[in-house]
């Protein structure tokens, strides 16, 4: 597949359709963008129930230049699925929708079995019990099992031939975690390279359950690949693990979806220096990802964008996938799908560029490709290029993502460009290959799956149920989704702080109510045990934020979903939000807690008044025992992000009660231990043993820990960091946990502007008091205060959560004040203060001095529970 440029109008083998329904009378309107070669000789219409498998005789065919029709046999409350096939001159166009009005609920999802990489299922503890807690409140049913990457696919597939035989009413979803055991199949190269030939990987293989898969018959050596290794990985030869089959032998019956990132380093030129965050980082990053879109903390626009720089390729025409599949996902007009050919005349380049600085729901990208390349898409000399780097340093921001380009859907190679969506750091949550063969995901317009939409391709055959103009590679072994199987459009934000009282046998239920304005009201179910199956109390919406159940049973979980009436350009359907748990007396919380796990503080470091002191607090209401710490002073480190100014030799001390508990000046000299923290908590690696950064573990018990960073006679930017421990998985309620830190050093502006970090893990939300003091530093005798300190709230991805410039003696802050047992503030000082409610992730605090003044300041960060 040759360098083209993308002249051809791809987007005419599609027939781009949005549907709009109407009560009464019932009615359903579809409309579809008109053929911009010219006025085609007819459009035909059929329909169907979704679960039918033909579409037997038109309902209607109407003139070529019609572009609407109206259908009046339907019922409010049904899905209907529509084709509508366009007859032009030499090609057809094929489009799809499911549309319907006001289409009822989901309350019950199926099961989902989550199989999950043993390799870091310590690390990441807390995250996947978040994960399964929001698959739970997503309406699953949650059956985990942990693996061993080197385990065999056949002892794989059995536990989840198990399962499903045990349940297959409900088990219809395999989410793969991490680097799972990938099956190879097959003896074909759907890019057209021989020298691609050979066995793909197959994840179909854990979704066919009935199919004789079998591994005798090929015997095929790839010798045409210049790389031995990957030669190797393509030959398929009788006995060797691989099997035969290059088509399904079976019909699929589960969804599977995978997150894998592994031997995904981010090279920038051949085995160079990574670039990317280890493994066990990637993967964190991702299920932060997928808990803020469930969530809706993460504003995305409901459009899509196409850029296609391959053509129609005798018919095959990739691009035609996102026209078809996006439009009754988010429109066809001009502000709802962005067509960079258009725009730009064809002209290369653009792609990237777009999405770095603007957010779509969807994006395609066409192109001549490698494995971590797509032309055209990029600025990479001579053909625009776009890599896998490229893709993460811009951090595209595009939630669901196809490409198409050779050798790219091979996923499970180094640095695969349709991976590197995954390690993306804010909005990419699912990748598939489309082209050869399409993909279908007009479904999704209704609330389903994109699990679901993985299985209704990979069942597509030639000639199928859905057409193109030439479905070449339909219903191979290769069609297989890189993400969350369980992912929907539309995330509706959900009610908050759910609370109960228990009392004569009622428990009364309240809840702060959803942020979406256009919430109908909330549905409220009940389970014996916080993994379900839940049962609904609510027969419609409540409109009101709380509920009393009359006839609780001891320490049921409960469980709040908002309601919500949504319109898309399929149709309406009542879309649910992610659930908020609360479990009533008899029973432990349905989830722990979450904390404050990792504190950081940036900021000029020296001697003197510059000397950089970061205090903590270990402990907690009913708390006992110690907990594990690392402590790290950095300089050096953090040229690798491009500080300029960095402190060159970081001297870290540690006191508690005045005495000195902990002092490091060259981390060398605890490196294994350093090392082996780090990893374990996800902290960004030391350059090496050699280098001039501080770093000790330590295991202090309740009380007041104070670090000082000092640079040994000169001054410069520090990063001084400490980490919680504690193995995630192992929280009680009784283990002591970091409570509070605080930073006292000289600040300025922009170099010299105290940076403070903090992380919160866990399931649920977290309510912290933050405080930016100068001149409340005069009464412990501070000479040199910062007069007006300027407090920035912001997430991990920079944008403002909350600011204040002057606290202004708020009453109801004063109160926080004490409850924390932080020091009183004059009501009329400048000292800033901020109470936030926070999710789960990553945040920093800036403060500065007013129009660039400089002074000492404190910065401080409370939990507040």
């Amino acid at each position: 597949m040759g360098v083209l440029r993308a002249v051809d109008s791809t987007w005419n083998y599609a027939v781009e359709i949005t549907a709009a329904g109407q009560v009464s009378p019932a009615q359903i309107a579809l409309v579809w963008k008109q053929d911009t070669n010219g006025t085609p000789a007819s459009y035909a219409v059929y329909r169907k129930p979704p679960t039918a498998t033909n579409w037997g005789s038109p309902i209607t065919t109407l003139p070529g230049s019609s572009t609407s029709f109206a259908d009046t046999n339907v019922v409010a409350g049904t899905i209907y699925e529509y084709q509508v096939v366009k007859n032009a001159p030499g090609y057809k166009g094929y489009g799809y929708v499911q549309a319907g009005i006001n289409v009822p609920l989901v309350d019950s999802r199926g099961t989902v079995i989550l199989v999950v990489d043993k390799t870091y299922v310590a690390s990441l503890a807390s995250e996947l019990r978040r994960l399964e807690a929001d698959l739970i409140g997503d309406g699953w049913g949650v059956i985990r099992h942990d693996v061993g990457r080197n385990d065999s696919v056949v002892s794989v597939k059995n536990l989840i031939r198990a399962d499903y035989s045990a349940d297959p009413a409900n088990v219809n979803t395999v989410f793969l975690f991490g680097h799972v055991p990938v099956p190879y199949s097959g003896l074909l190269n759907p890019d057209g390279h021989p020298e691609h030939l050979g066995a793909w990987p197959a994840d179909v293989y854990y979704g066919d359950l009935d199919g004789q898969w079998t591994d005798s018959t090929v015997n095929w050596k790839q010798a045409g690949n210049s790389d031995p290794a990957d030669g190797a990985r393509l030959s398929n030869v009788s006995g060797d693990g691989k099997f035969d089959q290059s088509t399904v032998p079976g019909v699929v019956q589960l969804n599977v979806g995978r997150v894998d990132l592994a031997n995904m380093p981010g090279y920038l030129q051949y085995q160079s220096q990574p670039s990317f965050p280890t493994e066990d980082v990637l993967l964190r990053q991702y299920l932060n990802k997928d808990h803020n879109f469930r969530h809706a903390l993460v504003t995305v626009q409901r459009r899509a964008l196409i850029g296609d720089y391959i053509g129609d390729k005798e018919g095959r025409a990739p691009a035609a996938a996102g026209f078809r599949s996006f439009a009754p996902l988010v429109g066809f007009g001009a502000t709802s799908l962005t067509n960079l050919n258009v725009l730009y005349n064809d002209a290369r380049g653009y792609w990237i560029p777009t999405l770095k600085t603007n957010d779509y729901l969807f994006a395609l990208g066409c192109g001549a490709g490698s494995n971590a390349t797509v032309s055209g898409l990029g600025d990479r000399p001579p053909y625009n290029d776009a890599t896998t780097t490229d893709m993460v340093s811009n951090d595209v921001r595009a939630v669901f993502v196809m490409l198409f380009g050779s050798w790219c859907g091979d996923w499970d190679q180094q640095d695969n460009i349709v991976r590197s969506v995954l390690a993306t750091p804010t909005y990419g949550l699912a990748a598939v290959y489309t082209g050869v063969p399409h993909w279908f995901l007009h479904p999704m317009g209704l609330g389903e799956t994109i699990g679901y939409c993985a299985r209704l391709t990979q069942n597509n055959r030639n000639p199928g149920l859905y057409e193109t103009q030439v479905n070449e590679s339909a219903n191979m072994i290769h069609v297989a989704l890189m993400g969350d199987p369980t992912l929907r459009l539309y995330p509706v934000a959900p009610a908050s702080s759910l609370s109960g009282g228990s009392a004569a046998g009622q428990v009364t239920l309240s809840w702060v109510a959803s942020p979406d304005a256009s919430v109908v009201g909330y549905h409220v179910s009940r389970a014996a045990s916080v993994s379900g199956p839940f049962t609904r109390l609510t027969g419609s919406p409540i409109g009101r934020t709380s509920f009393t159940d009359t006839a609780a049973l001891p320490g049921a979980t409960y469980m709040v979903r908002a309601v919500k009436l949504e319109s898309t350009p399929s149709g309406s359907y009542f879309n649910t939000s992610q659930g908020v748990f609360h479990t009533s007396d008899g029973f432990a919380a349905a989830t722990p807690d979450s904390r404050l796990v990792n504190l950081s503080v940036r900021s000029l470091a020296g001697t003197g008044s510059e000397t950089l002191i970061v205090g903590f607090v270990i402990g907690g209401a009913g708390t006992s025992g110690s907990m594990p710490v690392l402590i790290r002073a950095t300089g050096p480190a953090l040229q690798a992000f491009g500080v300029d100014g960095v402190l060159a030799d970081p001297l870290l001390t540690v006191y508690r009660d005045g005495t000195v508990v902990g002092q490091n000046d060259n981390w060398g000299q605890n490196a294994v231990q350093v090392s082996a923290a780090g990893s374990a908590v996800g902290a960004f690696l030391l350059p090496n043993s050699t280098s001039a950064d501080a770093a000790l573990t330590a295991t202090y018990g309740s009380g007041a820990i104070s670090v000082q960073v000092t640079g040994g006679g000169s001054s410069g930017i520090a990063l001084a960091e400490v980490y919680d421990l504690t193995p995630s998985g192992s929280y009680t309620a009784t283990m002591p946990r970091l409570m509070n830190v605080s930073a006292r050093t000289l600040v300025g502006s922009g170099s010299g502007m105290l940076i403070v970090g903090f992380v919160v893990s866990g399931p649920t939300t977290a309510k912290v008091l933050i405080r930016g003091i100068g001149r409340g530093l005069e009464q412990f005798g501070v000479s040199g205060a910062l007069a007006k300190p300027q407090l920035s709230l912001r997430a991990s991805d920079g944008s403002v959560v909350a600011t204040n410039a002057g606290w202004g003696g708020d009453p109801g802050l004063a109160g926080v004040f004490a409850q924390v047992g932080a020091f009183a503030l004059d009501p009329a000082s400048a000292d800033s203060a901020l109470l936030a409610t926070l999710p789960p992730g990553a945040y920093t605090v800036q403060i500065s001095g007013e129009t660039g003044a400089s002074g000492v300041v404190l910065a401080e960060v409370y939990e507040v529970r």
